[in-house]
């Protein structure tokens, strides 16, 4: 049910007597005898109003009492009397309410699309900035690698960026910081800045070839390293530079290696360490002239002789007669009483010699070797050399007399009645 007043409408027609918007009374009129009026007057119309030819009556609401502050507002409204309107005049009512409710609900309505255009606008703005966006984010993005791609690392740097986590522009950003580090080192290198360059390889932790790069440059500072010690006459601790690089067969250590080797031989045969300035020329083979150089570490021996005699020794008592016998190699012998050195000799092979000494007891030395390098070193470590045993008992004393004639026959053999034990150079 419609209001006939608002056109609001009624939930609850039969127990509501009001209008809850304009206080309208919806109770049905009781029947009840016209209105009259003085006599020979016409009746006087009923309060109402006027709509389309039709009247409609009222009674007054709570709203209209408050109109007037002074009157109290009624505990229980009574409808007021009012003839019953005709017909047609009732039919009316609905249609104005009609069409009241159908103007509120167009404007309604109106308002209500006009919000969920406004809404739609925003949205389809919203993806239109969000199409853009996206769109210039990949132009960037793939302009970022063709830069990369085309070397141009600080330049793709900035852009991957300026795109912060979009796609993969973040590894692809710290990426570019690789590349740019590693040019970086590789023009250091070039320039001859090894150590820089090392710290700069060493810190990509792998990337591309940056481990054998840092490898290089390891290898040039170690033998810029070995040059300046070879320059400085420490050869010996320029090897320990070269050596590693020769294996690798890096620049010309091999040759430098020979060249440190040959220095320190040359060193060796200065001080007169003969032997082994020997080993050290014959070790480098045909490098420049060290097979010369090893033939003149080598002390010659052309005769068999005494090459020594303590003058205290000087006493002739008695005669020694010494003989190589069928030996092939050079034989060098020393003769101590006790502690004290009382001669040395030489006897090349198949060779003897006489030499005559104090009635006193001794004790024979001899060595066996193909090349003497002097005192110091014999034979070197390859002679061979022993004490000679004259009893059955290893007594290494032989006693000589005065006016006696002896002969010592030296030879190789299981038979004799002179043996020998085998010593360490070091104690010859």
């Amino acid at each position: 049910m419609l209001c006939p007043r608002c056109g609001n409408e009624i939930a609850s027609p039969e127990t509501q007597a009001f209008c809850p918007v304009c206080g309208l009374s919806l109770l049905s009129p009781s029947p009840a005898a016209p209105a009259t009026s003085p006599a020979g007057s016409p009746p006087e119309p009923p309060v109402g109003f006027q709509a389309e030819g039709q009247s409609f009556l009222y009674s007054p609401s709570p709203l209209d009492a408050q109109q007037d502050p002074q009157a109290p507002l009624p505990e229980e409204p009574v409808p007021t009397p009012y003839a019953a309107p005709s017909f047609e005049a009732a039919a009316v009512v609905p249609a104005v309410a009609a069409k009241a409710l159908k103007k509120k609900m167009g404007t309604g309505r109106k308002v209500l699309l006009g919000i969920l255009g406004g809404i739609l606008a925003l949205a389809l703005a919203f993806v239109a900035v969000s199409v853009i966006l996206e769109n210039n984010r990949s132009k960037n993005f793939n302009q970022a690698i063709e830069l990369m791609d085309a070397g141009q690392y600080h330049d793709a740097l900035e852009k991957f960026r300026s795109l912060g986590d979009y796609e993969s522009a973040e590894s692809l950003a710290a990426q570019c910081e690789d590349f740019i580090e590693y040019e970086e080192a590789k023009r250091l290198m070039d320039a001859g800045d090894y150590q820089k360059a090392l710290s700069m390889f060493s810190g990509l932790s792998g990337f591309e070839d940056s481990k054998a790069l840092a490898t290089l440059c390891q290898n040039n500072l170690d033998y810029q390293q070995g040059t300046t010690l070879f320059n400085a006459g420490k050869y010996a601790d320029a090897l320990t530079y070269f050596e590693p690089l020769a294996r690798e067969d890096f620049l010309d250590a091999k040759e430098m290696v020979s060249q440190s080797e040959y220095a320190l031989a040359e060193n060796l045969f200065t001080e007169g360490r003969r032997y082994e300035a020997y080993r050290a020329f014959t070790a480098l083979g045909d490098f420049d002239d060290a097979a010369a150089r090893a033939q003149a570490c080598i002390v010659p021996v052309t005769n068999s002789e005494e090459a020594y005699r303590n003058e205290a020794f000087s006493a002739t008592d008695c005669d020694l007669t010494i003989s190589s016998g069928a030996l092939t190699f050079l034989t060098f012998m020393k003769i101590y009483e006790g502690d004290t050195l009382v001669s040395s000799l030489f006897l090349l092979p198949g060779s003897s010699l006489k030499i005559s000494l104090p009635a006193k007891s001794y004790q024979i030395r001899a060595a066996y070797g193909e090349n003497w390098f002097g005192d110091e070193d014999l034979f070197g470590d390859t002679g061979s050399y022993f004490t000679m045993e004259f009893d059955e008992n290893g007594g290494d004393t032989m006693t000589l007399e005065v006016d006696y004639t002896y002969t010592l026959d030296l030879q190789v053999s299981e038979g004799g009645n002179v043996g020998s034990r085998g010593i360490d150079r070091g104690d010859f």
